[in-house]
């Protein structure tokens, strides 16, 4: 007598990028887009495996034994989540240094050249206002 056995379905793991022919491009040329994408990839990967490395240290500390599951069930403390937190902006700071300093030069630029624009403006409603005050 012969037994069916059904496998059960395999589960496909979900594509985790932007599909279609309009992909958000954020930088000139096309490639490094690409180099960036990439990179933040990595620096992901990395701050998570640097969150690991925390959790194994702490429970190192508490003499906890260091298994996958007790790191997987490991509860952060507010104090160890903080920490994390500000290690991590750190991290994105430092990192992102050069793209933030352009961003800001650029603000900068922007609002300035607007406020130059406000005051070289034939504003006839604001002179008329200052000379009734005169």
């Amino acid at each position: 007598m012969a037994t069916s056995s059904t496998a059960p379905e395999e589960i496909k793991p979900r594509r985790r990028v932007a599909k279609g022919p309009k992909r958000p491009q954020y930088m000139a040329h096309g490639e490094l887009d690409k180099v960036m994408m990439m990179f933040t990839a990595l620096l992901a990967e990395f701050s998570a495996m640097r969150d690991r490395l925390a959790t194994y240290e702490s429970l190192a500390a508490a003499g906890r034994p260091i298994t996958t599951a007790e790191v997987d069930a490991y509860t952060l403390t507010e104090s160890e989540q903080t920490l994390r937190e500000a290690r991590r902006e750190a991290l994105l700071k430092r990192v992102f240094r050069v793209l933030l300093e352009e961003l800001e030069e650029a603000q900068l630029a922007l609002s300035q050249r607007d406020l130059e624009k406000v005051l070289s403006e034939d504003n006839t409603s604001l002179k008329d206002a200052v000379s009734a005050d005169e």
